[in-house]
């Protein structure tokens, strides 16, 4: 698969068509700290041009990475509205769900063969019983 090359630009019209907005931590370009890069992707000529910002040290940001598709819906400025909120209003922990995917996959092919064998569980809080 042959990837298309992005155009680089130095600017952005905050009124521009944008294609994407993230916020990731990257090492610097000495390689010697963790910094925060705002990169947004606009529509020009026909293509799609990356702009990089550095917004300082990562460690200044409390939040997770951010990650915006906009798809040629939002412009630049209504982008970085988007991005002020979220870094304003973050998740609330008690709303995000905690859970063990690798267990949970496990528990759900332990469940999967004791039904296709149909095999009864008894225990202290219930009992399945399945008399096929």
């Amino acid at each position: 698969m042959v990837s298309e090359i992005v155009q680089a630009t130095t600017s952005v019209r905050p009124d521009e068509k944008a294609w994407k907005l993230a916020e990731v931590n990257n090492l610097s370009p000495d390689g010697k700290s963790l910094r925060r890069y705002r990169h947004i992707w606009v529509f020009r000529n026909d293509r799609i041009a990356e702009y990089i910002e550095d917004l300082g040290p990562a460690k200044a940001f409390k939040g997770a990475e951010i990650n915006i598709p906009s798809l040629g819906e939002h412009t630049v400025d209504e982008l970085i509205d988007i991005v002020q909120y979220l870094r304003e209003n973050p998740w609330p922990e008690d709303n995000l769900v905690k859970t063990n995917l690798v267990q949970d996959y496990y528990d759900k092919i332990d469940e999967i063969t004791k039904w296709k064998s149909r095999a009864s569980t008894f225990g202290s809080i219930g009992k399945v019983q399945r008399n096929y």
